[in-house]
């Protein structure tokens, strides 16, 4: 199951009561982040890991310049063009 940490304004969102539910049935259910794997270009297979990436990427816009977003968008461009 996967669920998004931050909404379209890169700001945190609330998790949901469903993960904690599925975690107070499964004892052993551990929670792992797949961005963590996922943060270099070289390691994306599809469409699906691109789309992880960039949004990841997207959501730190409010931090960095105006430039990084220009990048972004072309490497996007670049690999779905």
């Amino acid at each position: 199951m996967t669920y998004p940490l931050s909404d379209d304004a890169g700001s945190d969102t609330a998790r949901s009561q469903f993960v904690d539910n599925l975690q107070s049935l499964f004892k052993n259910l551990k929670e792992e982040s797949a961005s963590d794997d996922r943060m270099d270009i070289t390691a994306v297979n599809n469409e699906s890991e691109l789309a992880e990436l960039l949004t990841a990427k997207l959501g730190e816009d409010n931090q960095h310049p105006t430039s990084v977003d220009d990048r972004l968008e072309a490497l996007l461009n670049g690999i779905c063009g």
